[in-house]
């Protein structure tokens, strides 16, 4: 398990039992090797945003002693990452403090400029880094690993792209690499040999001017020399960050080929990492030699028990990362990591909910991920469950959801519900739709209405003579639509649509009345959003309202009420979605117990709809 960032840390770095928690179940479930979230070595200065941990002072051992003990016990081995964030940080983060690089390379254009570290404040950092590894060695943690990816400081040393010094640490890459090598010396002077120094490195920053696979190998065989005993190779840094998280649309083991790239010129051993989530695939990296280790962050966020299950042949029952990135997402705005698909995330150290005084009988209306989550839960504690879906397929707008190439994810997760309905002994009647006379003659303890959203009304005229298509038409019944394609509405689901199109080739506008695109997706989300639409050539009109819908074309008005015509074939109207309070409406007094989950309640997230439909099931 790498390190993941959690916000589980106290607001001084210190661990908390939530964190020790959260590893402990993964330890539970069978991971052979835990790395912690990254361990400031110089605080405040070197800390990153967010809550990471610190490893700087005497007075932290105790907490990592206590994390230690606790994840070993569980048969885990467990390593620290210890890092200093170089120019990736900001004077909130540092508390006022300017932050050091190799050289004054701002993280991003209007970002904090860096002081140039001299030579005796290198030699500083250098003792910071084995003072923290010797504490962690205190502490009973098994291993270190030095964080040199993902452009902290030092990958920034190695880096042509962020060190521009001439002097004896920048220039040639034999001065590029003198601080890693001094680093990993001093380390292993503080912490004896025998004791594992990992080191994590992007052997391919995805940008150009930075570092690439062939200078990798050098510096890795360099770093090997100087005492290093493991490396864990990912590509990447701030500015390609989309390799550091790789999600919706990017290959499986995107990063293999790299690891397989630093094996060839070490002879210790290599750990894969990058949007792996099957143990199959897992084997097979290691069965082709391309490494040694394979490490899963995101997909044991999903599934803490993934290893056991995997050793027990019970494939099926892992539940499968969908690779959304809303747990990093979150990260950025300061919030605690949260799963999509695993509502139990940050509450693994909570009591589970107590068996039901009673049997009830309960009825779930819906068959989408709230409805599911729902009805499984309430199965799997005892309750008698029938679940209505109106449609033949349980799953809901999981479905449309999944059918762009860049969201099939999704679809293995659909799946896994689906099974654990079966499992858990769900009463499914598909193709029923819960009316008053349906409900007629029949009595249920609880309703758990999870009917999902109605398409909202758009509020245009159309007078074009043409249907307006929803997402939904186009995602799954593939329309025949005309070349040119306008979407209105640029949400999450706009956005996902027009994409979908322009990789068919078909020349799509998108045309939203507030100012910016996709502002319901988290940060890494609309980076992509935005990426892609540039390669596709998707225009974008933010800040225009729609007017009218014309034989001539869609009319889109200003902010000045100017009007623009642009010349379309077809429109998808993607204008959001409300509540549906019918459905809950019908049911109440029916039975003693009426719930609401998911979109019929509020139209959000697949992260949402499945934690309220777990928490609702567990407290019936």
């Amino acid at each position: 398990m790498p390190a993941l960032g959690t916000m589980f840390g106290t607001e001084y770095g210190g661990i908390t039992q939530r964190y020790i928690d959260f590893l402990v179940e993964r330890a539970r479930g069978g991971v052979g090797l835990i790395i912690t979230g990254n361990c400031c070595v110089d605080w405040p200065r070197g800390k990153v945003g967010g809550n990471p941990f610190r490893l700087d002072e005497e007075k932290f051992i105790s907490g990592f002693n206590e994390l230690a003990e606790s994840v070993k016990f569980h048969g885990a081995t467990i390593a620290v990452q210890l890092q200093f964030s170089g120019r990736l940080t900001s004077l909130s983060a540092t508390e006022g403090l300017h932050p050091v690089a190799p050289s004054e390379t701002p993280p991003s254009p209007g970002g904090e400029r860096p002081h140039t570290l001299s030579p005796e404040e290198i030699h500083e950092i250098i003792r910071k880094f084995a003072k923290a590894a010797l504490l962690a060695k205190h502490a009973g943690i098994d291993a270190v690993e030095l964080h040199g990816a993902h452009g902290y400081l030092i990958g920034q040393f190695l880096s042509p792209f962020t060190n521009k010094r001439t002097d004896a640490y920048g220039g040639s890459r034999e001065a590029r690499a003198r601080f890693g090598v001094e680093l990993v010396m001093a380390v292993r002077a503080a912490v004896g040999s025998g004791y594992p120094i990992i080191y994590r490195m992007s052997a391919d920053e995805r940008i150009e001017g930075g570092l690439e696979l062939n200078e990798s190998q050098w510096f890795a065989s360099r770093l090997e020399e100087a005492g290093v005993d493991a490396f864990h190779v990912t590509s990447g840094i701030y500015e390609s960050r989309r390799w550091m998280f790789p999600g919706v649309g990017m290959e499986h083991g995107c990063n293999v080929s790299l690891a397989g790239g630093i094996k060839e010129a070490v002879s210790v051993p290599v750990i894969a990492v990058g949007k792996i989530n099957d143990p199959l695939m897992a084997e097979e990296i290691l069965q082709q030699g391309q490494a040694d280790m394979v490490a899963m962050g995101r997909a044991l966020i999903a599934d803490p028990e993934l290893p056991n299950k995997a050793k027990e042949g019970r494939m099926d029952e892992i539940r499968p990362c969908i690779f959304c990135n809303e747990c990093i997402g979150r990260l950025y705005e300061n919030w605690r990591v949260r799963c999509s698909v695993n509502p139990y995330v940050s509450e693994e150290g909570k009591p589970k909910a107590p068996p039901p005084e009673k049997k009830k009988r309960v009825l779930i209306i819906g068959g989408g991920p709230a409805g599911l989550m729902a009805a499984n839960v309430a199965a799997s504690r005892g309750h008698e469950v029938v679940l209505c879906e109106k449609n033949p397929d349980l799953g809901g707008r999981l479905h449309p959801a999944s059918q762009p190439a860049f969201k099939t994810d999704i679809k293995p997760f659909i799946n896994y519900l689906v099974r654990l309905t079966v499992k858990t002994g769900v009463t499914v009647e598909a193709k029923t739709c819960v009316t008053d006379e349906w409900l007629k003659g029949r009595r249920f303890d609880a309703i758990i209405v999870a009917t999902g959203a109605l398409a909202a009304s758009p509020k245009f005229v159309n007078n074009s003579g043409r249907e307006l298509f929803s997402p939904e038409e186009v995602l799954m019944d593939q329309l025949a639509m005309g070349e040119r394609v306008a979407v209105i509405g640029a949400g999450r689901v706009g956005c996902e649509v027009a994409e979908f199109l322009a990789e068919q080739g078909k020349k799509v506008t998108i045309a939203e009345m507030l100012g910016e695109v996709a502002p319901d997706l988290h940060i890494l989300g609309r980076e992509r959003i935005i990426q892609r639409f540039e390669e596709l050539g998707v225009r974008v009109w933010t800040g225009f309202k729609v007017s009218k819908f014309t034989p001539q074309g869609l009319l889109l008005e200003d902010k000045t009420s100017k009007e623009h015509l642009i010349e379309v074939d077809s429109v998808v109207f993607a204008g959001g979605y409300i509540p549906d309070a019918k459905s809950v409406r019908m049911v109440q007094g029916i039975a003693p117990e009426v719930y609401a989950v998911g979109d019929c309640k509020e139209p959000r997230k697949i992260l949402d709809a499945v934690a309220e439909g777990s928490y609702i099931g567990s407290m019936l």
